[in-house]
């Protein structure tokens, strides 16, 4: 009877998280600015469908972080506070269910470009899904909260969750398709993550690390690939309140780094938070320009 009743309980479980997926379909639209390339625009837009798709299933929600700006003038310090607002979904893209679909248009002088993507979602659970705080900066002092930086300028970041857990981040870089994995570093690729305490806010990439347990992470160098003006690529941040297996690596000698291909990051991503369901995964788009 016991192990019938484990059993039954197994079943309900893996049902109640089947049914926080769901298949759905969108389309978003955007006009080719003089900044970005083709290549590029599909990338973003490709991105902007998939959030519609779950901000129209699931719903938005928006946060608004205060920015210090303090400067040091002929008179003596400036201070001027800027309030950032973002819109946040609240659900998770999974997988496709088919290849993005894009649609080039000349409409007058304009190159228009039309995204449709068809996939599978899951909407966060309302209560048990731990907050996480990020913040980008190009100074190491995090006097500003940026995500676009100049060619081989230094990124910097500051982690925070509402709960103690378990953390890494990689860096997607999109013009090699290749993810580095950059916490935990390489001088401790043994380890699966690296302990984070609730409400502690831990500064990333900076001269001395955070982590007993890995207590040498490399500054975070942006260099623009050879005859480009401008790339885009993501930070990605995993946390868990449980330790995550860390993916298959293969070492960059020359980056000093491990790393694996996108698709496989892909795969491992999803495996991860289907199998973990208070995984927090976050990914913020970077900027690199001449």
């Amino acid at each position: 009877m016991r192990y019938l009743f484990v059993f039954i309980l197994a079943l309900h479980t893996i049902s109640t998280f089947a049914q926080k997926e769901k298949e759905v379909q969108a389309n978003y639209s955007m006009e080719l600015p003089r900044n970005l390339t083709m290549e590029q625009l599909e990338q973003r837009c490709i991105e902007q469908a998939r959030l519609k798709a779950i901000g129209d299933a699931f719903g938005y929600t928006l946060s608004e972080t205060t920015v210090d700006n303090t400067q040091e003038g002929n008179s003596g310090l400036n201070n001027s506070f800027a309030v950032l607002t973002k819109t946040n979904v609240q659900g998770e893209w999974l997988r496709d269910k088919s290849e993005p679909i894009l649609k080039w248009e000349a409409i007058n002088e304009t190159l228009k470009l039309t995204a449709s993507v068809h996939g599978v979602i899951r909407e966060f659970p309302k209560t048990g899904k731990s907050a996480i705080e990020i913040h980008l900066s190009n100074d190491s002092k995090m006097t500003n909260s940026v995500t676009q930086f100049k060619d081989e300028q230094d990124l910097f970041a500051t982690f925070r969750s509402s709960s103690k857990g378990k953390l890494s981040v990689f860096y997607v870089d999109h013009f090699s398709n290749e993810v580095y994995r950059l916490i935990p570093s390489a001088t401790n690729n043994d380890l699966n993550s690296v302990d984070v305490l609730s409400d502690k806010v831990y500064e990333l990439f900076q001269t001395t690390s955070p982590f007993p347990e890995n207590k040498s992470i490399p500054s975070l160098y942006l260099p623009l690939p050879e005859g480009k003006d401008i790339q885009l690529d993501e930070l990605v941040f995993v946390y868990s309140l449980s330790d995550i297996r860390k993916p298959s690596l293969s070492y960059n000698s020359g980056a000093k780094m491990y790393f694996m291909s996108y698709s496989e990051f892909e795969a491992w991503k999803t495996k991860s938070v289907q199998s973990n369901p208070e995984a927090v995964v976050k990914s913020i788009g970077i900027t690199i320009v001449k």
